[in-house]
């Protein structure tokens, strides 16, 4: 429920709503559940859904928070570990753009590969997946930028598929962490013990 009352106020005119969210077993992945938007054609942006939860956790939401979930991955597309060249292909080209030679002078846009393994075999290694998911991204215009990106390539391994999405800002959305955004909130009113000490 809170899905939807998250992303109600967010929705892009023309975009095809989502009418419920269903959860779905992960084989082998048993701290991991896939959320599907139903029905398969919403074109929802899932990485707007999940920054606009995290920002209402953080502010102080008018629903229930959930308490038994620690994060929520924006995931746009799905396929199986062996085609994960072609699912960067989509992903990366969606989001990254040839740049006109004009903006080879410009600032360029800054980025990183996330990767995240949830199982315990699994065909690439960790660099291997930062080579080909950074190897579909152009080379004018762009740069990689490990401390403080402007956009981070999310590749999530789970249940013997690959999962991934572009997502800005996943530092200060703290990783789409829901406690840490709940705990942020919380602690900007408790004063830090120095503070309590200056003030007694």
């Amino acid at each position: 429920m809170w899905f939807r009352v998250a992303y109600e106020p967010h929705r892009v005119d023309g975009e095809k709503p989502f009418t419920k969210a269903e959860a779905l077993w992960i084989p082998g992945c048993e701290s991991c559940a896939f959320v599907a938007l139903r029905p398969d054609d919403t074109d929802a942006n899932v990485a707007l859904l999940a920054k606009a939860l995290v920002d209402e956790c953080r502010e102080g939401a008018d629903w229930v928070q959930p308490t038994h979930v620690a994060r929520i991955v924006p995931v746009e597309r799905c396929a199986a570990e062996l085609d994960l060249p072609a699912l960067a292909k989509e992903i990366v080209g969606r989001h990254f753009p040839p740049r006109a030679d004009a903006d080879a002078d410009a600032e360029p846009i800054t980025f990183e590969v996330h990767f995240e393994n949830h199982q315990p075999l699994y065909r690439y290694h960790a660099s291997d997946v930062n080579r080909i998911v950074a190897s579909f991204v152009p080379e004018v215009g762009y740069k990689v930028d490990l401390k403080s990106p402007q956009k981070t390539i999310l590749v999530i391994n789970a249940g013997g598929s690959t999962m991934m999405s572009v997502v800005e800002n996943y530092d200060k959305l703290f990783h789409f962490n829901v406690n840490r955004a709940v705990h942020d909130k919380l602690s900007a009113h408790v004063p830090r013990d120095e503070e309590r000490t200056t003030s007694a």
